[in-house]
């Protein structure tokens, strides 16, 4: 599992540095204890705390921390869409458009994720990258 994987590797990290990761680590931790809405309530609090959105373009690690749990666990919310939403204003790459589409989906946000999808479409010139997004507007559509 990727959350794993990132858990023990930055379980790794001594200092400062790890003390970054503890609400992803708390959040992961209490997720696997079938916890998972007190886990995103602690992830929540710390990055209203210590994530400000002044510093998103210095500091930005930690929204896409919070979008990957997000989807890893497959959990829809307006605060992963509006942290996936900054880092698709900032850099929007084909990958950010896709995670903003995924969330929005989640969070039944149907239209705006075809929406999204359709960019990308836009974007791409590589015709199999072009079905696999038009296979995912198949489906998001069809849940509508």
């Amino acid at each position: 599992e990727y959350a794993d994987r990132l858990t023990e590797e930055y379980a790794q990290w001594g200092g400062n540095y790890a003390d970054h990761w503890t609400p992803y680590l708390k959040a992961h931790s209490l997720t696997k204890q079938g916890k998972i809405e007190y886990g995103i309530r602690i992830f929540d609090d710390w990055m209203s705390e210590y994530s400000m959105p002044e510093n998103f373009k210095s500091d930005f690690w930690h929204y896409h921390f919070y979008v990957e749990f997000m989807l890893f666990y497959q959990v829809g919310s307006d605060k992963a869409i509006e942290y996936a939403q900054m880092i698709e204003d900032y850099n929007s790459s084909v990958s950010n458009k896709k995670r903003l589409a995924e969330l929005c989906f989640l969070n039944g946000e149907i239209s705006k994720a075809v929406d999204k999808l359709n960019e990308i479409i836009a974007m791409l010139e590589n015709p199999k990258k072009k079905n696999e997004i038009e296979k995912l507007i198949t489906k998001y559509s069809e849940t509508i």
